[in-house]
């Protein structure tokens, strides 16, 4: 019955059904209450949008911004997949992609220049507990994102990752000097 369904379709069906038997897996309750309408400033929060991948398993998040006029952004400012620990010794992991700027109607906003992705990243941080993992990729020709090529360039001159614009945000969010440089084929910072 589901062969001529792709892996995302069959995901979506699934993800649907739990969330219309109100079945909540823990990853998915976890970042509903520690994303959900978060304060980034006195007139911005979060909205998160999620969709389990399993009972058990990761869930893949978007979050957005949502202005004081309940007005959404047209774009997601970071996207990827949690998966919460099961046992306590295993680490939670967040490994997702940042994106710098985002328009409300016909405003466009830099997160960088309005500083509202300090507290992005302190927020999304909480996410992870020591020893966990927060991977974030970078791509230079990310929509004319500043932060994204000034990470590549840094990362290109030899620049230790916490001094990049993306790797100062995740040492803000709580991963400390165990940030490493990316491989060529990967290309993300934790």
């Amino acid at each position: 019955m589901w062969q001529h369904l792709t892996k995302t379709e069959r995901n979506l069906i699934v993800g649907l059904q739990i969330l219309s038997e109100k079945k909540l897996n823990a990853a998915e309750c976890t970042l509903r209450q520690q994303l959900n309408q978060r304060k980034l400033s006195n007139e911005i929060t979060l909205s998160t949008k999620t969709t389990p991948t399993s009972l058990t398993g990761p869930v893949h998040f978007e979050c957005l911004l949502k202005n004081g006029q309940g007005v959404l952004s047209t774009g997601v400012v970071f996207s990827g997949i949690f998966e919460q620990s099961q046992q306590d010794p295993a680490p939670s992991c967040v490994n997702g992609d940042y994106t710098e700027n985002v328009r409300f109607q016909a405003i466009n906003i830099s997160l960088s220049d309005t500083r509202l992705d300090v507290p992005l990243f302190k927020i999304l941080g909480e996410l992870v507990p020591a020893g966990g993992s927060f991977l974030v990729s970078y791509n230079p020709t990310s929509n004319n994102s500043r932060v994204h090529k000034e990470t590549k360039q840094a990362l290109e001159r030899g620049y230790p990752p916490v001094a990049t614009p993306l790797g100062y945000l995740l040492f803000l969010a709580g991963c400390g000097m165990g940030l490493k440089r990316p491989t060529p084929l990967r290309r993300c910072i934790r």
